[in-house]
């Protein structure tokens, strides 16, 4: 196997629009914390896969489409190729969503020699038998389940470790939870807590790579664990995390032989939006803020209607294996408890990644809130979305 690393910074060099929060209407061109795309390429057996991550709001299908063809003409046709977003709420947009969120023309123009030269001048290594590690945990100390009625029970911290001769390479670092520890409003763009994480590994582990990976973070997020909305509480909670990481980091590691293997699939899915009478809802149990969120949800759908021809009619997950370990990337921002269809010991939910396609509760959820309300998908495609999860 040969594999390859490279990483390039994809600042925007003009003022832009942040996407994620309503309240944000004002171009800023100020950064705290730098946007990067990173990109690992994996060769077995001449079969390639590329994955690419963004510190950026998910990319839609559309767009990934078109960011697809023009790097396969400087990669070939037969490598697989993944694009996998943090989901930051606080840089430029990449996606086309229901009228509301549009592509940021310019700079997606201006990304395109950027991913070229990531991809072409990722540094392959010679070719050698690597060998893979992987260690989770349930970690709290960043994010909690957001809702009043949710558990913890899958907010999980984890490393995937890749070794050449026994000693550490590189390193997929896995958590999911909503980078929104800035304010609404803040000043300015940031990759925030994944990012600014990162930062600190590279600098105390130079000759390895790190990419992130955003597991299934639907209900979950920094709202009882951050002690304030700004930049310093980003850093904060950043060293948190990468606690957590380094503790697994120096388990001694049970080396498994890394295999590289894929299988790409696609689901049909059946748009469409609830209706709600707030004033009929029981909300003795919500929070002030939940109840806010239930309202600007109610607006959103209601502006949502008619627009969900946008969207499209399918979805794909693309599920890569590294030796035992499994790797399921998917578009949603599914809920956590997607992950009990799964071995949390060995596979990992990857969302936003393949398009990009919103919030997804779990099948049969009874529990209103914000994300629930503005959800596209049935019931019956969340049963589906389970389902292919369990055999994939």
């Amino acid at each position: 196997m040969k594999i390859g690393y490279n990483q390039v910074c994809i600042n925007p060099t003009f003022s832009c629009l942040p996407v994620g929060f309503l309240t944000q209407a004002e171009p800023l061109n100020k950064i705290r914390g730098d946007l990067y795309a990173r990109c690992l390429r994996m060769v077995d057996d001449g079969r390639e896969v590329i994955l690419i991550t963004f510190d950026s709001l998910g990319i839609s299908q559309d767009v990934q489409e078109r960011m697809e063809e023009s790097l396969r003409q400087a990669v070939g046709e037969d490598a697989l190729i993944i694009f996998s977003c943090s989901h930051t709420h606080y840089a430029p947009s990449l996606c086309n969503a229901l009228g509301f969120i549009e592509e940021n023309t310019p700079y997606l123009e201006s990304l395109d020699i950027k991913l070229l030269n990531l991809v072409r001048n990722c540094r392959m290594s010679e070719d050698a038998q690597l060998t893979v590690s992987y260690q989770v945990r349930n970690f709290t100390g960043v994010g909690r389940c957001r809702l009043s009625q949710g558990s913890d029970q899958f907010v999980l911290a984890g490393v995937l470790s890749f070794f050449k001769e026994g000693l550490r390479i590189g390193n997929f670092l896995i958590y999911n939870c909503h980078p929104t520890i800035s304010a609404e409003d803040a000043d300015y763009l940031s990759s925030d807590y994944p990012g600014a994480a990162l930062d600190i590994l590279k600098q105390r582990y130079p000759k390895e790579f790190f990419l992130f990976l955003q597991g299934p973070c639907g209900d979950v997020s920094t709202r009882f664990t951050r002690q304030a909305k700004n930049y310093d509480e980003v850093i904060r909670l950043a060293n948190e995390i990468v606690s957590a990481w380094e503790k697994m980091m120096k388990l001694t590691p049970r080396m498994q032989p890394l295999k590289l293997d894929w299988n790409d699939q696609t689901l049909p899915i059946h748009k469409g939006l609830k209706t709600f009478d707030i004033n009929q809802m029981d909300t003795a149990s919500l929070s002030e803020k939940e109840i806010r969120e239930l309202h600007t949800g109610a607006k959103m759908v209601e502006q949502y209607r008619g627009m969900l021809a946008m969207l499209p009619n399918e979805v794909r997950f693309t599920r890569v294996s590294l030796g035992p370990f499994r790797l399921i990337f998917n578009p949603f921002e599914l809920f956590s408890g997607y992950m009990q269809n799964l071995d949390p010991k060995k596979d990992v939910l990857v969302c936003y990644s393949q398009g990009y396609l919103g919030y997804l509760s779990c099948p049969d959820n009874q529990e209103i809130s914000y994300e629930t309300m503005i959800e596209i998908c049935s019931n019956d495609d969340k049963k589906a979305v389970a389902e292919l999860i369990r055999s994939c």
